[in-house]
């Protein structure tokens, strides 16, 4: 059975399709602050969440000099955004005498409520290295946030930028969110267990939780592609699979069917070699009587044939060989 070129597409194309889902499902997003264009231009990104970093290699190497970024967290209206940090380590600049960070020197990680227009405005939170004291949790008044990460130009060698995640949230209850089990968000369901600790109390990734969650991933795909989708896919996959079975079975059938006519065939015993040895004389003279030829093996003796030599030594002659005119050597006729 030869399969069409439609199938191998479709083949080709559930197995592409697939793979995305499975990367779609386990990736992280991840933004990087300090990029190639961060002072060209300013980022918007609407995540639901996401994990935001001051560069790449953040905890293992320093963060860049001279970088002044900025990027914009949107949240649907009517929805707050929560920052929950995860590691910070600036250049000290705070100003422990007046108990805030230095306005002028140092690097600083600003946030700016109301986006754009509250860049004009003095921050509402800054934070910087040498305080002592771990950023808290900081959660917007607004739908939108301006996220700014400034950098001097001092060498660091041994601070290493900060990382933390951001979640939109609405502070009531309703039907398509998660309440965190500290009642301070109600994050959307699409981001529990998504290995992303969106609830500062970690409530959505909770064991028993996903564990549950993981149990039901057929209703997870539903919610995520719409239930036409799921429908299409389980098709084409069982559209598959019994191509691939309907295959194997003719293939075994075809190799079943050239083995019985194999076994079927009579047999025929292989030709007799020709002879490479002869008996000796004294084998030869066994077969003759020593009392005259009345105590001996009896042979058959045919009819006299001038073309034929008469049988000697014990039923042993030389054969005339008519094909080529020659004397063939002893044989035992």
């Amino acid at each position: 059975m030869r399969l069409s070129k439609m199938d191998i597409k479709l083949s080709l194309f559930i197995v592409i399709l697939l793979s995305a889902l499975v990367q779609s499902t386990t990736e992280i997003d991840n933004l990087y602050v300090q990029d190639v264009h961060c002072d060209d231009r300013v980022r918007n990104i609407t995540n639901l969440s996401a994990v935001i970093s001051s560069h790449r290699s953040v905890t293992t190497s320093p963060y860049h000099l001279s970088k002044d970024c900025i990027v914009l967290i949107s949240a649907p209206p009517g929805q707050q955004i929560n920052l929950r940090f995860e590691f910070f380590d600036l250049q000290p600049s705070y100003d422990k005498d007046n108990k805030r960070c230095s306005p002028i020197l140092g690097d600083k990680l600003m946030i700016y409520e109301r986006g754009m227009e509250g860049l004009a405005s003095p921050p509402e939170r800054t934070y910087c290295g040498g305080s002592g004291v771990f950023p808290a949790d900081y959660q917007s008044t607004s739908n939108v946030l301006g996220v700014r990460f400034f950098s001097d130009n001092i060498a660091s060698q041994k601070d290493y930028g900060f990382r933390f995640t951001y979640t939109t949230f609405k502070s009531e209850v309703s039907g398509d969110c998660f309440m965190c089990s500290d009642g301070t968000m109600c994050i959307d369901s699409d981001v529990v267990c998504d290995n992303i600790k969106n609830c500062n109390d970690d409530s959505d990734e909770a064991v028993d939780l996903c564990e549950a969650e993981s149990n039901n991933i057929i209703k997870e795909w539903i919610n995520w592609l719409g239930l036409e989708v799921v429908i299409v896919i389980a098709a084409a996959v069982g559209l598959v699979l019994i191509v691939m079975v309907v295959t194997c079975f003719i293939c075994c059938c075809g190799c079943c069917s050239r083995k019985e006519k194999r076994d079927s065939k009579p047999y025929r015993a292989p030709p007799t070699p020709r002879p490479t040895s002869f008996p000796s004389q004294s084998n030869f003279s066994s077969y003759s009587s020593a009392s005259g030829g009345t105590g001996g093996r009896p042979y058959f003796q045919p009819p006299h044939n001038p073309m034929y030599p008469p049988i000697q030594n014990g039923g042993y002659s030389v054969v005339y060989n008519h094909d080529n005119g020659k004397v063939d050597f002893p044989q035992k006729l």
